[in-house]
């Protein structure tokens, strides 16, 4: 069995694949196994994913119908036989001793997550770091830690499949909470890319989708189990999350009531009775949501309202009087 098994989630992804694959077959330490799942892609990815398995056997292709990536980085651990398991997301890659550093690690300790840091790559630049430390262990991202696979299938964490985005943070959520030995490294492994067109992040709808993660969350029961200590942390994350996707948006994007639904779920959430909302760290961009949806209330309900029963009547009715003064 190899050491670390690499999932790739692969869709229209021609443009960046080759990169993504170099990072990955010339890694220092070499007892690894590339999965490729190839989620049904139209373009040309299996046929670059095939030219570079006939290289290196090392990779191993799975074909599948489009049935979304958290199902085909589910297909991956499914399939997965090494001791540890990586996601590279294939627009992105990896420094090429990345399972070298991660392997010198693992052979001290008994390591049920490795966390390590990430540069963000935009407009050709790579100096953007994304650094993660104890006190931000919560929003460290989901392709920028190494888990073992015998703690993911004893706890059976898998991808939700019946949500189309965050579904990485509620995984890497899942990881955290059910974790007992973890390592944060300060090196730099993972190159994560920002800028990418057509990218599932940049989907203008984006809040809604977090929103339904959120109640997704809820309903799943995750946080029964969860002390008022990780709770805090929880909603921290997702109001920062929440926040900084809506201040990200355009306005037209923003729903008054899926925003309404989103201020009375944190405020009436069961789960959270005994945490007290003046605890947030983020407790500002809670007020910030409940301004922004009294604003949006006023531009798209009351300004509009105004104008048309208001204003407009009362300057044709003085156009009129002009007319017929004149």
């Amino acid at each position: 069995m190899p050491k670390f098994s690499i999932i790739i989630p692969i869709y229209n992804v021609e443009q960046y694949l080759p990169k993504c694959l170099d990072s990955l077959v010339n890694q220092t330490y070499a007892d690894i196994e590339i999965i490729c799942v190839n989620d049904g892609s139209p373009d040309n990815s299996l046929q670059i994913l095939k030219k570079y398995a006939s290289k290196d056997e090392r990779i191993k292709i799975i074909n599948q119908e489009n049935q979304g990536v958290s199902i085909a980085r589910n297909v991956g651990i499914n399939n997965a036989t090494g001791d540890y398991i990586l996601f590279v997301d294939a627009d992105d890659w990896i420094e090429t001793n990345t399972c070298n550093i991660l392997n010198k690690n693992i052979e001290k300790n008994n390591l049920d997550l490795i966390i390590f840091n990430a540069y963000i790559a935009k407009n050709n630049q790579c100096n953007l770091g994304f650094r993660c430390n104890q006190e931000s262990i919560m929003y460290s991202s989901m392709w920028s830690i190494c888990y073992k696979r015998e703690f993911l299938n004893q706890n059976n964490i898998r991808f939700p499949q019946n949500i189309k985005i965050a579904e990485d943070h509620v995984f890497r959520l899942n990881a955290l909470s059910c974790s007992k030995n973890i390592k944060i490294l300060q090196d730099y492994l993972y190159y994560y890319l920002a800028d990418r067109e057509n990218s599932a992040s940049k989907i203008k709808t984006v809040i809604l989708e977090d929103i339904k993660t959120f109640e997704y969350l809820i309903e799943q029961d995750w946080f029964k189990n969860t002390s008022i200590k990780n709770q805090s942390n929880i909603v921290n994350f997702w109001l920062k999350l929440i926040g900084g996707t809506l201040f990200a948006v355009p306005n037209d994007y923003i729903h008054i009531q899926e925003l309404n639904d989103y201020i009375g779920l944190i405020k009436n959430m069961e789960n959270f009775s005994e945490y007290n909302l003046k605890n947030l760290k983020n407790l500002e961009i809670f007020i910030l949501l409940q301004k922004l949806h009294l604003f949006e209330i006023y531009r798209k309900i009351i300004r509009p309202i105004g104008k048309y029963c208001i204003v407009l009547p009362y300057r044709r009715f003085k156009e009129f009087l002009r007319s017929k003064n004149g």
